[in-house]
């Protein structure tokens, strides 16, 4: 078993990239339990999630991480959570330990979007920069993915759909709040849900940036990949895939949607099997 995943989909047959085989692993950040357990409650032999993706890589695995491109030290919001720890400092690892250098990618740029923010800022100040950050990323200037998007090699009938699906969501996100940006902050009816829309597309983006980042190591002929992040990530990222890539679903196990999510009890699955 392993701890720390709470379900996995393999990929494969896609008419686009026959050769590529593409596991998904999903994950729920908190711990409802500690251990994994059968059903009477006995303790049954495990491995971290971490370990497991070690091993994938060391198998010729590229892992692409829902992890923060930082080597610092973080302050997360799931700091109790052992599994999440563990992938954090396999992460870190990777930066250092040659056997794992280059062979995993942390695709989590959310926090480079909304950067530069502090408690003290007014809500205008905070929407500001929200806006101008991912309006950099809509007019071709976000820094973290003119590797990938704005790469010579990357096929832009592939992408571009995907691409102008973000745009047309910030452009409506600007035409629905044009008349409170700014100067009138303190008038929209609803912040929540403000702030709501700017976190999916935040989402979308960094989302984006996997999908993007995956054509870039398809073409450099990367043929085993495999992504760990969030449920809420990985069912969006397969359905990405299987549009845009043509990937078919060949096996599924555990939790990969959101509507199962309330199914939880704990965060093991048995070993996924690949080719």
């Amino acid at each position: 078993m392993i701890f720390g995943a709470i379900g996995y989909s393999i990929l494969g047959n896609s008419t686009i990239f026959p050769n590529v085989e593409i596991m998904l692993i999903s994950d729920q950040h908190d711990e409802p339990s500690t251990s994994c357990k059968s059903e009477d409650g006995k303790i049954i032999p495990s491995i971290l999630i971490s370990d497991y993706l070690r091993k994938l890589i060391l198998n010729g695995y590229v892992l692409l991480l829902e992890e923060i491109p930082y080597s610092g030290e973080l302050v997360g919001l799931w700091e109790d959570s052992i599994h999440v720890a563990s992938t954090r400092k396999l992460y870190l690892d990777s930066l250092t330990c040659k056997l794992l250098k280059n062979k995993i990618i942390p695709f989590d740029i959310r926090l480079e979007i909304i950067k530069n923010l502090d408690k003290k800022f007014s809500d205008e100040q905070i929407l500001s920069n929200y806006i101008y950050n991912i309006n950099q990323f809509c007019i071709l200037k976000y820094e973290y993915i003119k590797c990938t998007i704005y790469s010579k090699n990357i096929d832009k009938s592939i992408l571009g759909k995907c691409y102008h699906d973000i745009l047309y969501k910030f452009y409506y996100f600007i035409k629905n709040y044009k008349k409170y940006l700014y100067n009138k902050i303190k008038d929209i009816p609803n912040k929540h849900e403000l702030y709501d829309t700017i976190e999916i597309l935040i989402s979308d983006i960094m989302e984006f940036y996997c999908i993007a980042t995956i054509y870039d190591l398809i073409i450099n002929n990367k043929n085993k990949i495999v992504i760990n992040c969030g449920l809420y990530h990985i069912e969006k990222l397969e359905k990405l895939l299987c549009k845009y890539y043509k990937f078919n679903v060949l096996r599924m196990y555990g939790t990969m949607s959101m509507n199962d999510i309330h199914k939880i009890k704990d965060i093991c699955i048995e070993f996924p099997e690949s080719k």
